[in-house]
């Protein structure tokens, strides 16, 4: 009986091992002409627990409009569009380069006339690191470099092409990490597997006091 008790009240020390946690932090390239621009994020900060890995999600946004005009007050003419954006975002491991909306498009515009175009396309992946990860640990910023360049143009003649080109996007960086033991609150598993021991120990107590009788004698 007291090996049993001894078992029950272990169970209910043991604490199961700490599960992976993770940290997660978004950052806006607001959509504008195309350009170069700085997307920052915090690092790890190691005092959480132990990084395990680091994964970043990048999502670009193609949004377009704009005329082409036929000049000739003659001839309607057709035109020949390339059209689309590329998107990148690269630092610390990570290199994405998205197209968006790439491809050729064939316009008939008639004499001396102008035809509306809309382009709107999006695009996104993500990449996950697992080694190198010291680069991700500290207080200082993490820069990513966010570069974005419009692929519009137009092949005929006596035509004019005006866009208004505006790529954006947005970032997710994920760190899953180990939490530190110290000062953890216990997980399901931990408070399941101390209620059974709790449970355990009650139910013998139980048994023994039912084990027990009592014996009158008479003088």
């Amino acid at each position: 009986m007291k090996m049993f008790l001894l078992a029950a009240v272990a169970a209910c020390a043991i604490a199961a091992p700490a599960s992976a946690d993770n940290y997660v932090q978004t950052a806006t390239v607001t959509s504008s002409a195309p350009k170069v621009a700085t997307v920052n994020f915090d690092k790890f900060d190691s005092t959480l627990g132990t990084l395990n890995s680091v994964t970043l999600m990048f999502s670009s946004v193609l949004d377009a409009s704009g005329t082409l005009t036929n000049n000739s007050i003659v001839l309607p003419r057709n035109y020949l569009l390339s059209t689309g954006a590329i998107a990148g975002l690269t630092g610390n491991g990570f290199n994405f380069m998205q197209g968006l909306g790439i491809g050729l498009d064939l316009v008939h515009v008639p004499r001396h006339n102008s035809v509306g175009l809309s382009y709107d396309a999006t695009n996104s992946d993500s990449e996950t690191l697992t080694s190198n990860l010291s680069a991700f640990v500290g207080s200082d910023p993490l820069a990513f470099t966010f570069v974005s360049t419009s692929l519009f143009g137009m092949l005929g003649i006596n035509g004019t092409l005006d866009m208004d080109t505006q790529i954006g996007g947005w970032a997710k960086i994920t760190y899953d990490y180990t939490p530190n033991a110290a000062g953890a609150v216990p997980e399901p598993a931990s408070w399941a597997m101390m209620m059974l021991g709790i449970g355990a120990v009650g139910g013998a107590m139980r048994r023994r006091r039912s084990a027990v009788t009592t014996t009158v004698r008479y003088a």
